[in-house]
């Protein structure tokens, strides 16, 4: 057996960085149990030990970061995580990114969050901390055994980021280069450089997106770690205050980040869209919009009384959502139904261990005997277990049914109990309450995910039951919730007005009146200002237009303009505002990039001879612009001239100026967009596009080709044809894309000077939008002879044969012409621009819904700390 000295790795940094992994993992657990420990036994030295290992454990997880952005940024490629996220041309902020690009990096940034979080919580939980910091401690332990990378046979407890490349993958030692043990020792000399990041995600959002949208995530921790400590210590009703802040954080923040990842999809990638309903998107909107029904259930409950069971359920079904959401993403479950899901690192079942543990563990709290919860939790959890780490055949039917019905069960016998725990029955509200439509609207919402959560969970229960359904498509999604949303924004304009347990009911109709009255007015002008005809979408921007003006009307008329008190009415009329942008800048949409040529630029058949309607649909919607050619576009209101193209590795930059046009086809304004490509060998063309923000529109411009890509040497004329025709007439090319015109027929040697006779022909050629001038030649002598004209621009070749007399007519000419044809060689894109009307609407109410947030936020917190300093 051969003993191989590598040469130049640098094992130190790795080395420290999995000590720091190994110590966060143990320090987290012991923070566990000491807490746990010290909440039914009031032991202050276990409360104390447990604060300072998760002090620790804290310490430890920014010494991960740290180690691993390290390894990273000093390019160390013998480690499998740098190797296979990073490479020497990332500049340092993309270099942040490889951090979340992969599954290890994710599940750290998840970690590092909530250390962050259970340090606040420590100082701001007060006499919540011993349950609370029990629960955040937990979740580090199970997420910090995603990092372990401990391999035991071949049972296997999470994949290490700082595993080197050598051990993950032996057979890269294999290749003929290095076949000798020397060189194997410098195998480095080899793999100097790595993957580098994937280009899709080259992009500034890929450095802010990704922490946003899981501090999201582990936000939904805190609120059900309250209704968890509540359950736990059977503090049934005081939990409600400490977790309705928490609640509206998670909701801020994760709404933040899906809005973030919106805004990236619209200015940065291709969709011409910010939502495409794909699975991974959904599973970030799925707990979302649970924790935001469970935060309005929240306030009922604060304010009433009413709904515990219920409340407690949205509250710790949000965050069991966070982990089935991270499931679906990170398992490979979604492999062939989404573009952004990652694969499946052997992890899947450590993540269903994460998901039942939470689930059984919270079930277990509903039983008044220890007892009984003990053998509750194991029945329930141990066989699951068992099945998610031994990896016995996941696929079979027989086992799918079996986990499916003990969580069935589970969940039932647990509803069970909490009802005999809170000692609550079915309650019923009177219709002029302000519970009862809220508890209308939180009802609609959690219709609203439910139908979102089935539809993306398709290729889950096709894994489990063996089915082939097909998942949804974004108009089967945008047809449902529609409606969903419809009902939604009208009960956030009617609901403000009634009172908790009973209202007035004429001030109520009054203040509905005036609003919706101010509501229809502004509808009507809006319908033409925005041309929204169809009838569905017509109820939809009236219904969206009066939530906005009853919020703002609450806002002036009951609230007297208190701004602070008015998070509330303020997110409720940003959400209106957000619907209005949706629906405006949806429904009116249109590509202005028109292809009326006639001119096809991708096969409209696919490999299998079928038609590819991609492609037809691309024909339609893409202009060619040749180099410094001006194209105007169908709307007569713009054209287009592509002037240069710059590159900075690994992209190119393609400037194009756009003229805007008034009636009278006058430039009124002019700009340039800069949308840029990168030819990747892996993946093709990636393209990000450019936007021009107008007060009233966008303009987005993305490229689909660009002629780089295309082979530079010069190939066969083929499609050959040839034709008579007399002066002045036009005939077309064989292949039908290029028109030619024979001008003029110019007598360079008459045969009265001699035997010689030498005519050259002027012929026009159209393609594109361009002209050129083709000038062939007939020569006839002892032999005769042809001077062919080529037009590489065009792609045409131009053949004079010879000169014949009309038999119709023998004192005219006719002249045979012989036309071929192959692709252009000339600098040119293919492009498609899109105009979306009033998409600044969209944006405008994600600001103010995010403002009204906080708002609220700052008054529950507060209210929070007056009730904890009364011992409320």
């Amino acid at each position: 057996m051969e003993t191989i000295l590598f040469k130049d790795e640098h094992l130190l940094i790795g080395n420290f960085g999995h000590f720091a992994v190994v110590l966060a993992f143990v320090a987290a657990l012991i923070s566990a149990f000491s807490y746990a420990l010290s909440v039914n036994r009031n032991v202050s030295s276990l409360k104390e030990l447990g604060k300072w290992m998760f002090f620790i454990h804290a310490i430890s997880v920014v010494m991960i970061f740290f180690s691993l952005f390290y390894i990273i940024h000093s390019h160390y490629f013998e480690y499998q995580y740098a190797f296979q996220h990073s490479s020497t041309e990332l500049p340092v902020y993309y270099m942040i990114s490889c951090f979340w690009e992969g599954q290890e990096g994710s599940f750290l940034l998840w970690m590092f969050w909530h250390a962050v979080l259970g340090v606040i919580l420590i100082f701001k939980s007060k006499s919540w901390q011993a349950p609370v910091m029990t629960v955040i401690a937990l979740a580090q332990v199970i997420l910090g055994s995603m990092l372990l990378g401990f391999q035991i046979g071949d049972f296997k407890i999470g994949s290490s980021p700082f595993e080197l490349m050598r051990e993950h993958n032996p057979e890269a030692l294999l290749i003929p280069v290095l076949s000798t043990i020397e060189a194997k020792a410098n195998y480095l000399q080899i793999f100097k450089d790595g993957n580098g990041l994937n280009p899709l995600l080259q992009n500034y959002w890929m450095v802010i997106h990704p922490p946003t949208l899981f501090l999201g995530f582990a936000a939904t921790i805190v609120p059900f770690a309250f209704a968890f400590a509540g359950l736990w210590t059977k503090r049934l009703k005081e939990w409600i205050v400490p977790a309705l802040p928490w609640a509206l954080v998670a909701v801020m923040v994760l709404g933040t980040g899906i809005i973030m990842g919106g805004y990236w999809a619209y200015e940065s990638l291709n969709f011409g869209g910010y939502w495409a309903w794909d699975p991974v998107e959904n599973a970030s909107l799925m707990p979302w919009l649970l924790m935001i029904t469970a935060t309005h259930m929240l306030v009922i409950n604060k304010s009433t009384g009413k709904y515990p069971v219920l409340t407690l359920l949205l509250t710790i079904f949000s965050f069991f959502m966070v982990l089935y959401a991270t499931f679906l993403t990170r398992s490979g479950v979604l492999g062939n139904a989404s573009v952004h899901s990652f694969t499946d690192l052997g992890l899947s079942g450590q993540l269903l261990l994460l998901l039942f543990f939470f689930i059984f563990l919270t079930f277990a709290l509903s039983f008044k005997s220890k007892l009984s919860a003990y053998i509750y939790f194991f029945l329930g959890f141990i066989p699951i277990m068992v099945i998610s780490l031994f990896k016995f055949d996941i696929d079979s039917i027989a086992i799918s049914w079996f986990g499916t019905a003990i969580f069935l069960v589970a969940t039932v016998w647990f509803v069970k109990n909490l009802f005999k725990l809170f000692g609550t029955n079915i309650e019923t509200d009177k219709l002029y309450s302000r519970e009862f439509w809220m508890f209308v609207g939180s009802m609609v919402l959690l219709l609203s995910g439910f139908q979102i959560i089935i539809m993306t969970s398709i290729p889950v229960f096709n894994k489990l039951f063996g089915g082939s359904k097909a998942s949804a498509g974004p108009d089967y999604y945008n047809q449902i919730q529609l409606w969903f949303a419809m009902v939604i924004v009208l009960l956030t304009a009617i609901g403000q007005y009634f009172k908790y347990k009973q209202s007035d009911f004429k001030k109520v109709l009054e203040s509905i009146s005036n609003s919706l009255l101010i509501a229809i007015i502004l509808s009507v002008g809006a319908v033409f200002l925005f041309k929204i005809w169809e009838l569905k979408y017509l109820f939809f921007l009236i219904a969206s237009i009066y939530a906005v003006v009853a919020n703002l009307h609450y806002l002036i008329t009951v609230l007297k303009s208190k701004v602070k008190i008015a998070g509330g009415s303020i997110a409720h009329t940003g959400f209106g505002l957000m619907m209005i942008g949706i629906l405006v800048s949806s429904v009116n949409k249109k590509v202005i990039s028109v292809n009326n040529t006639g001119t096809g630029y991708f096969s409209e058949t696919n490999a299998q001879g079928m038609v590819d309607e991609v492609a037809k649909t691309n024909n339609k919607e893409n202009l060619l612009l040749v180099k410094d050619k001006t194209v105007l576009f169908t709307n007569k209101t713009l054209r287009a001239t592509f002037n240069a193209v710059t590159e900075e590795k690994p992209n190119k930059y393609f400037s194009v100026k756009y003229e805007v046009l008034d009636e009278k086809g006058q430039v009124k304004d002019e700009f340039t967009l800069k949308p840029n490509s990168q030819n990747n060998p892996k993946m093709g063309l990636i393209s990000n596009p450019d936007t021009r923000h107008f007060l009233t529109r966008d303009i987005f411009t993305h490229i689909t080709y660009e002629s780089s890509m295309e082979d530079k040497t010069e190939k066969e004329f083929e499609n050959f044809r040839t034709d008579t025709v007399q002066i002045g007439q036009s005939f077309p090319t064989g292949d039908g894309n290029r028109q030619l015109t024979l001008t003029k027929i110019n007598i360079i040697e008459a045969p009265e000077q001699g035997n010689r006779l030498h005519l050259q022909a002027e012929v026009i050629v159209n393609t594109m939008g361009d002209t050129f001038i083709a000038r062939p030649e007939f020569i006839s002598e002892e032999k005769i002879r042809f001077k062919e004209s080529v037009i590489n621009k065009a792609g045409v070749l131009v053949v004079f044969d010879r000169v014949i007399t009309d038999p119709n007519d023998p004192k005219n000419m006719l002249f045979i012409i012989t036309s071929g044809t192959r692709r252009p060689i000339l600098d040119y894109i293919i492009l498609k621009a899109i105009e979306f009307p009033y998409i600044n609407l969209l944006w405008l109410g994600t600001f103010v819904l995010i403002f009204g947030f906080t708002l609220s936020i700052i008054q529950r917190f507060k209210e929070f700390n007056k009730r904890e300093a009364k011992n409320i």
